[in-house]
């Protein structure tokens, strides 16, 4: 397989990754207090977990939200909303104000290209999505790989320990 370049097959890549992000169940069998019925909880996580949520075995929860996250802007704003339109340029341009049917084709490949080399250009490894998403801290001398641009700790605001100037604790990475 080669890298998607028309737009048509970077739709059916799109799809396919859509199609492979959202739990199939929605509900469970079970129902609420107030009588409708219960998330299942495979969707509940998807729905409800941060975009570099990890599962058990350290796999990001939602591969595709976690590169549309990284993304970032407008082009995700819109790969989102070509997602919830099932594709369908002329929609998910109308919807973010894209009127030229011309400007819609380009954006539409040109934000697709981009989450796709973001996906799997850089792996290294042809057709093959990124698995390490981990990096460093961005604040300096702290040893904790994350898949945000900061660990927790860094995130809130600095640590007790980090007032008094000592690194705060490893945690499980």
């Amino acid at each position: 397989m080669t890298h998607p370049s028309s737009l048509s097959a970077l739709l059916a890549w799109y799809r396919a990754e859509v199609g492979a992000t959202i739990p199939q169940r929605i509900h469970s069998r079970e129902t609420a207090e107030d009588g409708d019925p219960e998330w299942h909880n495979a969707f509940r996580r998807w729905l409800t977990a941060h975009p570099s949520a990890e599962d058990r075995d350290g796999q990001l929860v939602s591969p595709l939200r976690f590169w549309l996250w990284r993304l970032g802007g407008s082009r995700a704003a819109y790969l989102r909303l070509l997602a919830y339109v099932d594709c369908d340029v002329t929609r998910a341009a109308n919807l973010h104000g894209i009127a030229s049917a011309d400007v819609a084709h380009d954006y539409t490949r040109e934000c697709l290209r981009r989450l796709y080399r973001l996906m799997y250009a850089e792996s290294g490894v042809p057709n093959e999505p990124r698995r390490d998403v981990r990096r460093d801290c961005a604040e300096p001398g702290c040893p904790v790989r994350t898949t945000r641009l900061r660990c927790p700790q860094h995130e809130q605001g600095l640590t007790e320990s980090a007032r008094r100037g000592t690194p705060h604790a490893v945690e499980d990475s």
